[in-house]
């Protein structure tokens, strides 16, 4: 990911967390599925998983972003 990133010259856009964030991937992971947590830099209890995280709170900007980006890997990862 963060390799396509650089490549589209959105590398800004991309980190690591400090620690863990367990989310709604962990049980993929565990069951040997891999995942990318791809979720932005929000103060989490405002809206994190609960009735205010809906659609209406979506960066255009950052959607548009990480699509590209996934899209990206995706090219690189079946040619």
């Amino acid at each position: 990911m963060f390799s396509e990133a650089k490549k589209q010259g959105v590398a800004g856009h991309f980190g690591t967390a400090p620690g863990e964030i367990l989310d709604d991937h962990v049980p993929l992971n565990l069951v040997g599925i891999p995942t990318i947590d791809i979720i932005g830099d929000f103060p989490r209890k405002a809206w994190w998983h609960n009735t205010g995280d809906n659609a209406a709170i979506i960066s255009a900007e950052s959607l548009g972003i990480s699509i590209g980006v996934v899209l990206g890997m995706l090219d690189e990862l079946l040619d």
